[in-house]
């Protein structure tokens, strides 16, 4: 519990500092970098080794983001360009599917998108095709943007590849896969009942929203 102490602090200051309005999201951010880095100093295993080694690493991950950001902005009007959402939607319109089906459709191949790609890569890149067939059904985007960001996630935990549970083998690599696997997969079948749940009732996703509102 004592060396768990610092994590706990850490989360309590982010989450409290969020939701009492004190700092944005973005401040949030830097402010648990500070408090990391502050932790590290006392600790003791602030080298300047290391802090060159997290420079370089967090360098990388920007470069990364922005490579995704860019590429992302120019398929996107290439994308608009095309009227390829337009054509999207009219040709779902001749299906004779109903918008539940098709939503649940979207819901099973985010699942596999997101297992094979970067969260936010498949975010940017579909979200043009997507989003404009969602609305044309007649749900609510805010509801489908919190949906959608569930479904990433759950996919990052998500076999056959599940990106963090390899970050997780990597961090601990004398506990098994298999056995990580099964350690997620009680968080699974919540997630998953959480998605149906939110797909066959949207109006749970909403109804705080409208609440606070009026």
């Amino acid at each position: 519990m004592r060396r768990a102490l610092p994590s706990l602090f850490l989360i309590v200051t982010v989450f409290g500092g969020l939701y009492s309005g004190i700092f944005t999201v973005n401040e949030a951010a830097s402010v648990a970098a500070v408090v990391a880095f502050a932790f590290a100093a006392l600790r003791g295993r602030l080298t300047a080794g290391k802090i060159v080694e997290s420079m370089c690493e967090g360098a990388k991950v920007t470069m990364m983001l922005y490579t995704i950001l860019i590429g992302a902005s120019v398929f996107s009007y290439f994308v608009a360009l095309a009227r390829l959402p337009e054509a999207l939607v009219s040709f779902v319109g001749t299906l004779d599917w109903s918008p539940r089906l098709i939503i649940f459709l979207l819901l099973f191949l985010y699942i596999v998108l997101g297992s094979l790609f970067d969260e936010l890569g498949a975010l940017l890149i579909t979200l043009p095709f997507v989003l404009p067939l969602v609305i044309q059904l007649g749900y609510d985007p805010i509801w489908w943007g919190i949906v959608m960001l569930i479904e990433l996630e759950l996919a990052l935990i998500h076999p056959p590849v599940g990106v963090i549970v390899f970050i997780i083998h990597s961090l601990a690599p004398k506990i098994p896969l298999k056995t990580i696997y099964i350690g997620v997969l009680p968080f699974l079948i919540a997630d998953f009942a959480v998605l149906i749940l939110l797909g066959l009732f949207p109006g749970l996703v909403l109804w705080l929203p409208e609440l606070l509102a009026r």
